[in-house]
């Protein structure tokens, strides 16, 4: 099995993926969905560092622009969320 290295992305993966998942929890325990937005967005953050590392992995723009598309998606349900707030 190889090992992945640590690197600066996937640090920064971890902690964006930990926030939205926590986030997420806290929500739907508290039923207080005003964070909902910024969950959104630190989801759009967290789909572009996965697409990036699609990328860099498989040097094929497949998958890489999937995620690009969905998390463009999800940014902008989460800045209409801010908007409407």
């Amino acid at each position: 099995m190889k090992r992945r290295k640590l690197t600066g992305l996937v640090i920064v993966q971890l902690i964006i993926g930990t926030l939205v998942l926590f986030g997420s929890i806290y929500s739907s325990v508290t039923k207080n969905f005003s964070l909902q937005p910024f969950v959104f967005i630190l989801l759009s953050a967290w789909l572009i560092i996965i697409g990036v590392q699609e990328y860099k992995r498989t040097k094929k723009l497949g998958w890489g622009i999937l995620y690009l598309g969905s998390s463009l998606f999800v940014f902008y349900v989460g800045v209409e969320g801010i908007l409407m707030m």
